[in-house]
């Protein structure tokens, strides 16, 4: 059995800890999104879904990349996609 990364756990599960953020997750769970088409999928101002999108990025769940001027966001974060099917069943 290996060992419990507590500390990069943790910083998933703060980057979480907020409503956003989760549903941010839920859209990205199988979609690789814009931030203006993510914005106007959740109905947000562009500034605060690049601002949650920001802290899910540096704390290690999403990953982003360029094509031409606008950047797309994807999750690459197992835990995190577990968590986001913990919270569909329930």
């Amino acid at each position: 059995m290996g060992q419990i990364d507590y500390v990069k756990h943790s910083l998933v599960l703060k980057a979480l800890s907020h409503p956003v953020r989760l549903k941010i997750l839920e859209v990205l769970f199988d979609n690789e999104f814009c931030v203006n088409d993510l914005s106007n999928t959740l109905n947000l101002p562009q500034a605060i879904s690049s601002h949650h999108l920001g802290i899910m990025k540096n704390s290690g769940i999403l990953h982003s990349h360029k094509q031409g001027a606008r950047a797309y966001y994807s999750v690459k974060n197992d835990l995190a996609k577990g968590i986001i099917s913990i919270l569909r069943k329930n």
